[in-house]
């Protein structure tokens, strides 16, 4: 995925440049650190100033009320600054970190993966995951999920209907139907991860039924993650009714993400969004790299 670690390199050195203005802001002057406070019902800027003097630290606190506002401004925009630095620094470090990993992945990680992947698809055992376990979430038939918790007493009982069996056409080396080629390549991404997954397991949201594309365990605690592809970019449509299906598609796929939201599904904390590329294509390298930061394999 090319494309994508082109994108990453050049936000890591436009970000490397303005990390650097923003360290000579800060050394350009040391303010000290600016507070507020309430002197006959206005609010006053301060400035609280720390000093060595003698080998003796000495606090110092001066009013900026006679500063015009844009010298206090400047300040308190280098104090945030000094505040946000590491954080800034930590992210420089992480992408950096990607990056180097991506283009030379470790001799260990390559490893890992090709045990994962090895022969009989995914093996729970991998990630610490017993393999009763494994067995008894693949066999549950929704998942229950209101205000950002899965609800595991619900009573709801699955009568088997499939959503459009029509559309299920594609078959996947297991010998499993999905509804496009994309999905066919998810499945195979998917178990040569090592993740313990199912597909279109209904899930419930304020007793409404939607369907995932997949609801994959996390390993780390075992919380369901749900995976939509966004990949309906002609594939199937002719050109009669071109235009009423990809209207219907955005319509079911803005209402789902609408519904997820208000349950505390949300993307980065337990949804992963992946999508075809423009011309149709699917990138197998850059979905992998997303699952393995999301899911920390």
């Amino acid at each position: 995925m090319e494309y994508l670690y082109e994108f990453l390199d050049r936000e890591s050195k436009k970000w490397e440049i303005a990390i650097q203005k923003m360290r000579t802001q800060i050394l350009k002057k040391n303010d000290g650190s600016i507070f507020c406070r309430s002197v006959n019902g206005k609010i006053v800027p301060y400035r609280k100033m720390r000093m060595v003097k003698d080998g003796v630290t000495i606090i110092r606190t001066k009013s900026l009320r006679a500063e015009s506002p844009e010298t206090v401004q400047e300040q308190i925009n280098r104090q945030h600054l000094r505040r946000q630095m590491p954080k800034y620094e930590r992210n420089l470090r992480r992408l950096k970190k990607l990056l180097q990993d991506w283009e030379h992945p470790g001799e260990l990680k390559k490893n890992q993966i090709l045990t994962r992947s090895a022969n009989k698809g995914w093996d729970p055992k991998a990630y610490g995951i017993s393999a009763e376990f494994a067995r008894r979430w693949s066999e549950e038939q929704v998942t229950v999920f209101e205000a950002g918790q899965i609800v595991r007493v619900h009573g709801i009982v699955e009568n088997g209907t499939v959503w459009h069996p029509e559309g299920l056409r594609h078959v996947t080396a297991d010998g499993e139907l999905r509804r496009s080629k994309s999905e066919v390549i998810l499945d195979e991404i998917l178990k040569s991860t090592g993740l313990v997954y199912a597909y279109e397991r209904p899930l419930y949201i304020g007793g409404k039924r939607y369907l995932p594309d997949y609801t994959i365990l996390r390993p780390s605690d075992l919380q369901p993650i749900f995976l939509e592809h966004y990949g309906m970019t002609g594939e199937g449509v002719t050109e009669h009714n071109e235009e009423n299906q990809m209207y219907s598609y955005a319509l079911r796929n803005e209402e789902k993400r609408l519904a997820y939201q208000r349950a505390g599904i949300v993307p980065w904390k337990n949804l992963i969004y992946t999508y075809d590329l423009p011309d149709g294509s699917v990138d197998v390298r850059g979905i992998r790299k997303v699952l393995e930061l999301f899911l920390e394999l």
